[in-house]
């Protein structure tokens, strides 16, 4: 398939749409809208692509995407599409950062979710997001979680300590060897060559009943 003849995702005015990759929680991938500044979560029915060449900032467009195909209150940025397209570029590192900080809500403000690790499915109305990105403003703690046994990241929410357990995704890209103490601010630089000023939080699939929150990319 060429550029020329790409199945195109329009908006209302018949715009092409371009998506930017940037996480992904179990088969669904995370994707910014760049012309509407908003995330979607999509599932791909026939993914003609290897997923080993997903990249932060990969720049694609959905092919036949649908927004009606299913109603789940706890994931109301949820589409389907068969395929992506891609592009030949990528988002430059300085452009995400500014995409991101024009989506993010600072970690100073209040969390828009129930405080918690998880939350139950019944709580759910569609009105909340499952997706936020954080701007972190201040330390940022990363360690292996005692109770669960899981790498976690970890800082202050509007005052409040929070920690979140990596998506598997994440942890295989890390490749963190962490202790249950937090790991110091060099220590964090030195491994992840940056230190941590955003953090992609999402929420899992139900399981049990409950909704975990996940922390799904660092920026």
């Amino acid at each position: 398939m060429t550029a020329t003849d790409a199945p195109k995702t329009l908006d209302k005015r018949g715009r092409s749409l371009k998506y930017v990759w940037i996480g992904q929680v179990e088969k669904e991938h995370l994707l910014i809208e760049l012309d509407t500044l908003r995330i979607v979560r999509t599932l791909v029915e026939r993914s003609t692509f290897d997923e080993q060449t997903l990249k932060v900032g990969s720049v694609l467009e959905l092919v036949d995407v649908r927004n009606d195909f299913i109603s789940d209150q706890s994931r109301p940025e949820l589409l389907l599409a068969s395929d992506f397209f891609f592009a030949q570029n990528t988002l430059t590192k300085k452009r995400l950062i500014k995409t991101l900080k024009r989506l993010s809500i600072s970690s100073a403000e209040p969390s828009p979710w129930r405080h918690g690790l998880s939350t139950s499915y019944t709580l759910f109305d569609g009105s909340t997001p499952s997706v936020c990105v954080v701007e972190l403003q201040n330390k940022v703690a990363l360690f292996k979680n005692s109770r669960d046994g899981e790498n976690h990241v970890g800082f202050n929410w509007n005052g409040i300590f929070q920690s979140f357990p990596f998506t598997k995704s994440l942890d295989m890209a890390l490749k963190l060897d962490l202790t249950d103490r937090a790991t110091s601010k060099k220590t964090i630089r030195r491994t992840l060559g940056f230190y941590p000023r955003y953090v992609l939080i999402a929420y899992s699939l139900p399981f049990d009943g409950y909704c975990k929150k996940l922390a799904v990319a660092l920026f």
